[in-house]
């Protein structure tokens, strides 16, 4: 994060919404192999995605990138504050489940953009044929934050979690 308190974090989702756990990092702590696996079902949407993600960088609209692959977008999130020494506020729609969504090893993209620059940035992929969801904010307070409506699922010390992940 290049940024914090001024930019946003923004998700492609090259796994077309899907949430498939199977072989992921999640599953191994817990003894599981799971049934689905992540797979590019759309070999197009990856390479427009990719073009798209090069459109961003030439014309200074994306910040920081960071893929979503072992560990899920949690890791790859937590990842990107802790190069920063940055925090950050996730927000998780209504009606996704949390665990599926923060875990999940699918094909992803995200990237940091200005606050101001999101429309813009949409429009740029938008032109590649793919999208981009806002999936959080940076902070400088350096606090990690997860909701999803109304709950609070995580609030703690980004130096917390980053002490915690050097020591694996």
């Amino acid at each position: 994060i290049k940024f914090p308190g001024k930019s946003a974090l923004m998700l492609i989702d090259i796994g077309g919404g899907k949430l498939r756990l199977g072989g992921s990092a999640l599953g191994q702590v817990y003894d599981q192999i799971g049934e689905d696996c992540p797979d590019i079902d759309d070999p197009a949407y990856l390479r427009n995605a990719f073009e798209g993600m090069q459109s961003l960088v030439s014309e200074g609209l994306a910040l920081s990138y960071h893929d979503r692959s072992e560990g899920g977008l949690i890791t790859t999130l937590l990842e990107m504050a802790f190069a920063g020494d940055s925090g950050l506020i996730i927000g998780i729609e209504e009606g996704v489940d949390p665990i599926s969504w923060l875990f999940t090893e699918e094909a992803g993209m995200v990237f940091e953009c200005h606050v101001d620059d999101m429309i813009k940035a949409n429009e740029v992929l938008r032109n590649h044929g793919v999208s981009a969801k806002c999936v959080g904010i940076t902070n400088e307070e350096r606090s990690i934050s997860i909701r999803q409506q109304y709950s609070r699922l995580l609030d703690c010390e980004m130096l917390h979690l980053r002490r915690m992940w050097e020591e694996t």
